[in-house]
């Protein structure tokens, strides 16, 4: 478990290694809004897998252009895929669109 106590910005890659664990959970609280810089990607390996990837996020969520997000993100706040953003997952909102 990662927690972040303020707004946060992935910029560039995010690599989050599996270690050959199927199992292997990564979970990231963060304590404001996120957002990702253009072009930006949550790479996944060594197994694992965007099934146990998720991000509590208490703020909106901005995914920048181009970017690639894996996961699935709970927000306390709006969430946002700017031009041609991908996400792989789920994104749920509990106060926003």
């Amino acid at each position: 478990v990662y927690c972040l106590g303020a707004a946060s910005t992935i910029s560039g890659d995010l690599i989050l290694d599996g270690q050959g664990d199927p199992n292997s959970l990564f979970i990231f609280k963060i304590d404001g809004a996120l957002a990702t810089s253009i072009g930006s990607r949550i790479i996944l390996t060594n197994l694992a897998s965007l099934c146990n990837v998720y991000f509590q996020v208490n703020g909106q969520v901005t995914l920048g252009e181009n970017s690639l997000f894996q996961g699935t993100i709970l927000a306390n706040g709006a969430i946002h895929l700017l031009n041609n953003a991908t996400l792989i997952g789920r994104g749920l909102s509990r106060s926003g669109a």
